[in-house]
């Protein structure tokens, strides 16, 4: 990893190890979560410094984006730096992003109305972004990247206001249609079976995670249909929603 070295190595000779507990390429946002780990790790071992998570963020968004060359966005890396929920704000300035607080109550009713699940597919997810990449800059669809920004706004109110789920599935089935058209999943019949049947017993809403074609999916659903929507579908690997406080921090350092 010579990029590493170089910025936070110190130049030294290093022998990393990780592990995962969850698969990569699956559109969870392991590969920024390593990059964001591992800029902090390498700071605190060779530098002594203990980067703030703002500062964390934008230094993984730019080894990603412009030293690694990797068509990604920068909500994993705010997500993974911040912990939580996460307010993202970017222009040609800059991103901004800041921690969203919401209720200890109301973060616990979204934790037990989120069931996510793995298909078992596995993808590079820079290759479903050079995809959407070149359709947003289509002419004929900037209509739907301004709906987005009009659900995202939606959205957030839809947090400040600790709306229901109703609201929050509402919302993320808009934008989910219209990512399906911008990334073609609606050819993938997997996916589009998966939407289905699981929405059919009981999901208000299921999308497929990260940029697309497989991976992770998640549904808006109440806790009381959980069961039923794990019996209808032929998925063996389930995971339990529940936010960070904290997000990545370093735990040890000599």
């Amino acid at each position: 990893m010579p990029v590493f070295e170089r910025k936070y190595g110190d130049n030294k000779s290093l022998e990393i190890s990780h592990v995962g507990d969850l698969p990569g390429r699956s559109g969870i946002g392991s590969s920024s979560a390593f990059t964001v780990g591992l800029i902090s790790s390498l700071c605190a071992l060779t530098k002594r410094e203990f980067l703030g998570r703002t500062q964390l963020a934008k230094l993984a968004i730019d080894i990603e984006q412009n030293n690694i060359g990797e068509i990604i966005g920068v909500q994993d890396q705010c997500a993974s730096a911040f912990g939580g929920i996460v307010h993202i704000y970017a222009d040609k300035q800059g991103v901004r992003p800041k921690q969203f607080l919401v209720k200890e109550d109301y973060k616990k009713y979204i934790e037990s109305s989120l069931l996510m699940g793995f298909t078992g597919n596995q993808r590079l997810s820079s290759k479903i972004s050079f995809t959407i990449n070149k359709s947003i800059k289509k002419q004929s669809n900037v209509s739907k990247l301004m709906e987005l920004k009009e659900i995202t706004s939606k959205g957030i109110e839809s947090f400040v206001k600790e709306l229901d789920i109703e609201k929050h599935a509402e919302l993320t089935k808009s934008s989910r249609d219209i990512k399906l058209s911008l990334n073609g999943d609606y050819q993938n019949q997997r996916i589009m079976e998966l939407i289905k049947e699981s929405e059919s017993a009981g999901s208000l809403c299921t999308r497929v995670m990260g940029a697309g074609g497989g991976g992770f999916f998640i549904c808006w659903a109440p806790r009381n249909k959980h069961a039923q929507i794990k019996e209808k579908l032929n998925i063996k690997t389930w995971v339990k929603v529940k936010f960070s406080s904290s997000g990545s921090q370093i735990i040890f350092s000599e």
